[in-house]
């Protein structure tokens, strides 16, 4: 009996609801509105996600850019590298041939004088033997005749003459004119023929200083164009060094790219550095080189004039980037926003830097 009661009671109490109809419309109700909010919240992330990652692809876009002008900066470097050793060379050669030219000079001075000293000693001899000449031709008339019986003597200026003849055996002269003066004693007018050889001699002389002087002159012609070339070749130096700077500066403005997308987004430290290289392929286009090195070009498109081995440094030939022409034609509002960052950076640090890794979120 009291088996059959507990088992009456039990079979009443399921036939009973354990729960309220208000309490499980109040739970739906509740459970209706948190699944609209957390769909809210789902749309809410996903535009953000969608955000961030069209932010990301623009950051990699300009990085991609940068990276092809630090490429192309690079291969501009190298050949500059290049045209360097190139001037040095032609500089060495032009300080040799400035020196042989100084001491061409010198010694074409030295000659000069050596010449015109000569030239004063012999027209000092020339006026020296005239005025003898002179004095034997006043001292001949005054000379009385020998008598018909007596013994014949000889004129006493006969010796003077004589040795007016074998005066100029005594005298050294230059190689060129020595061989001139041979016969010094004539039957006819010998001082009139000596004085003819002096004249030629003098005439010579003048000649030869006349040709020293020109020769002078073509030696400073020469050394002014030499200084010229010097200084063209020192213009082309310092607009070498200003690309140089140009392109520290744009590797720079990469690396501070980079470090602001790492430091923007820390979880995009796990992608691959040799990944992100591959995308960032190197690219040149001619509308960089005109931008960048417009200042440079009038500089390499002329050669030099006395060195052979000097090179005309050209430029290096590419098609227009089909992704990346529309960043290349305006790159200066892209790296505006970075220039305050860049001049805090030393420039051991910029040359030092390392790309820093990067992923997008579509690769999460």
């Amino acid at each position: 009996m009291l088996a059959e009661n507990l088992v009456e009671e039990f079979e009443m109490k399921e036939d009973e609801p354990w729960y309220d109809h208000r309490d499980l419309q109040q739970d739906l109700q509740l459970a209706a509105e948190l699944g609209k909010t957390l769909l809210d919240r789902n749309t809410e992330l996903e535009e953000s996600l969608q955000q961030m990652y069209t932010t990301n692809q623009e950051q990699l876009q300009e990085i991609e850019y940068l990276t092809k002008q630090v490429e192309l900066l690079r291969h501009m470097n190298e050949q500059h590298a290049k045209v360097y050793e190139q001037l040095d060379a032609t500089a060495r050669e032009l300080e040799e041939t400035n020196q042989k030219l100084a001491a061409d000079s010198k010694a074409s001075q030295q000659k000069i004088l050596s010449l015109t000293e000569t030239i004063e000693c012999l027209q000092t001899n020339i006026e020296h033997l005239q005025s003898q000449v002179e004095e034997l031709k006043s001292s001949d008339p005054g000379r009385s005749r020998p008598g018909r019986g007596g013994p014949q003597q000889p004129a006493p200026g006969s010796a003077c003459l004589k040795e007016l003849y074998d005066l100029p055996r005594h005298f050294v002269y230059d190689h060129v004119f020595a061989e001139k003066i041979a016969s010094l004693h004539s039957q006819q007018s010998p001082e009139e023929e000596e004085n003819g050889r002096l004249k030629k001699t003098v005439s010579v002389l003048q000649a030869q200083l006349s040709l020293e002087r020109q020769k002078r002159l073509a030696v400073e012609e020469e050394l002014g164009l030499a200084l010229k070339e010097n200084r063209e070749l020192e213009q082309q130096l310092r607009a070498a060094d200003a690309c140089g700077a140009r392109a520290l500066e744009l590797e720079a403005e990469v690396a501070a790219m980079r470090r602001a997308l790492q430091a923007e987004h820390p979880w995009a430290n796990g992608v691959d550095t040799p990944a992100l290289d591959a995308l960032l392929a190197p690219e040149p286009s001619q509308s960089l080189l005109e931008e960048m090195f417009l200042t440079v070009a009038d500089a390499y498109r002329r050669p030099l004039q006395r060195s052979s081995s000097d090179t005309v440094l050209g430029g290096p030939a590419a098609g227009p980037d089909e992704q990346g022409g529309e960043r290349a034609s305006n790159p200066k509002d892209r790296t505006s926003p970075l220039q305050p960052e860049l001049s805090r950076l030393p420039p051991r640090e910029l040359r030092r830097t390392r790309w820093p890794a990067c992923r997008c979120p579509a690769r999460l």
